[in-house]
């Protein structure tokens, strides 16, 4: 039997565009004025699409294809967009968007991924694209013109990034099985970029972990088997950079000042 859930409340100009196989169920709840809702359900069954959207001018679509799979957007405030994209069975989509001018982006495709992405502030992008099974990616970010990019490539990779304060970017690619990371950004001006190939990788990344300072910027490079690496910084104008090559790599770069500069280079071939 097909299954709709339907609420509309206090709505002006709004839209919301629903197309579904049987068995699915979606549910839609707008308040406020001119917000847009597509939902695209199709597969065997066991899909689950809800949407809540409040105040302002807000837009989502989703897209499921498969089965069991299950999306929840929750947009409030103004303007803000949201895109859910999932395609296999038993993925799982949480979008949280609370501030003016948020951007949301989330495709998997696969099997048992999970994704929770939850923007406070202005002006965030956040952009998720696994591939494969049983990922996992948890970004969280509040402030102003946040940037965070996940791309996980492969089985049991695992993501999480925070970032507060403005100006801040990260940029996380793990292609491989059973790669760890967690970037966690303070402050202003900050920068982290990690790229991990092969499998078991693991890497932590921290810059303001007290609130001290601004402009941090930390490069992490791990393209082999057993690596592993830790940066830690706090303060002002900090530099890291790591690159590791080869097997059974170790790394750890701990800096508090200010005006410090490290680079690690580390290859076996």
């Amino acid at each position: 039997m097909k299954k709709v859930m339907l609420t509309m409340a206090l709505v002006l100009s709004g839209a919301v565009v629903f197309a579904q196989s049987p068995n699915n169920e979606n549910t839609t709840t707008q308040t406020g004025s001119e917000h847009e809702s597509y939902v695209y359900q199709n597969g065997n069954s066991g899909q689950t699409s809800m949407v809540t959207q409040s105040d302002y001018s807000n837009y989502s679509e989703v897209e499921q294809f498969g089965a069991a799979n299950y999306s929840n957007v929750e947009q409030s405030n103004a303007m803000n967009v949201s895109y859910v994209s999932q395609d296999g069975g038993a993925n799982g989509s949480d979008v949280m968007q609370s501030g003016y001018m948020e951007y949301s982006e989330v495709d998997q495709n696969g099997f048992f991924n999970g994704s929770s992405v939850e923007q406070t502030g202005d002006d965030n992008e956040s952009y998720v694209s696994q591939d494969g099974n049983v990922n996992l990616s948890i970004v969280q970010q509040s402030g102003h013109d946040a940037v965070s990019i996940v791309e996980q490539l492969g089985d049991l990779n695992y993501s999480e990034v925070y970032q507060a304060g403005s100006h801040n970017f990260s940029y996380v690619l793990q292609e491989g099985n059973g790669n760890g990371n967690l970037t966690a950004q303070g402050g202003e001006s900050n920068y982290s970029y990690l790229d991990q190939w092969g499998n078991g990788n693991s890497n932590t990344t921290y810059q303001n972990i007290l609130g001290y300072g601004e402009n941090n910027v930390s490069v992490t490079e791990q393209w082999s088997d057993f690596s592993a690496n830790m940066t830690w910084q706090e303060g002002s104008e900090h530099f890291s950079s790591v690159f590791q090559g080869g097997s059974s790599q170790v790394n750890t770069t701990l800096q508090a000042g200010y005006n410090n500069h490290s680079e690690v280079v580390q290859f076996n071939p």
